[in-house]
């Protein structure tokens, strides 16, 4: 029995997608700010997490341009990753939050700040948001750039 080559690549190319299409979006995928606008619980848990980065950033009060969370999983636990940027200047700021989907809770979060220099990016400050554990903040990091 012979196998094409072309049904190889098939199956080779789909076991190699299996782990990324775990962390694809669900058709009821949903952004922060309609989440917030849905459970005054989580809307005043963000305002609290980024009650001092509002101070200087004032766009995060609006959830700026966001992305839909995400679901990533660590310890079998769930959790939902939002992120957005300043609206019009991306590459200068931008922020994530960690919801644990299970409690509803939205208690860590990471705020950065770009700064460029000729064609390129000089540095980077992160500001990281209610004192996140390292697996958490490895499950924010991806978000930030």
């Amino acid at each position: 029995m012979r196998i094409s080559h072309s049904l190889c690549r098939l199956v080779l190319g789909s076991a190699l997608l299996l782990p990324f299409l775990s962390h694809a979006q669900s058709p009821e995928s949903v952004y922060l700010a309609d989440l917030a606008k849905s459970n005054p619980h989580v809307a005043q848990q963000y305002q609290k997490l980024m009650q001092d980065v509002a101070n200087n950033a004032s766009w995060v009060k609006d959830f700026g341009t966001a992305s839909p969370g995400q679901t990533v999983s660590l310890d079998g636990r769930d959790y939902q990753v939002f992120s957005g940027c300043k609206p019009h200047d991306c590459p200068r700021a931008s922020y994530v939050v960690l919801m644990d989907t299970e409690k509803q809770t939205l208690t860590q979060g990471a705020f950065v700040e770009n700064k460029e220099a000729g064609l390129g990016l000089d540095s980077s400050q992160i500001q990281w948001l209610g004192n996140p554990e390292l697996d958490q903040i490895r499950l924010m990091a991806p978000a930030l750039f």
